[in-house]
């Protein structure tokens, strides 16, 4: 039996089970790619949805990034 977070692996909802799950590649100069593309890496289906990109980068608290309206393009 596989278990994951105490539930059997049978039960659990494969598509919701992925969403939750990311990657971070540690030689990450070879994976150039512009902040919306980094952040879809994980979802590439809302590749053309911009609220749920900026909904994550607020989420990631990330303030630093001067918002110009077109900041999800930047490398």
């Amino acid at each position: 039996m596989f278990l994951i977070n105490g539930m059997k692996f049978d039960d659990i909802e494969i598509e919701s089970y992925r969403i939750q799950i990311s990657s971070l590649f540690q030689d990450y100069l070879k994976y150039e790619g512009t902040i919306k593309e980094n952040i879809i890496l994980g979802q590439i289906d809302r590749n053309e949805d911009d609220f749920s990109i900026l909904t994550a980068l607020n989420s990631a608290d990330a303030k630093f990034l001067k918002n110009d309206g077109n900041i999800i393009l930047i490398k």
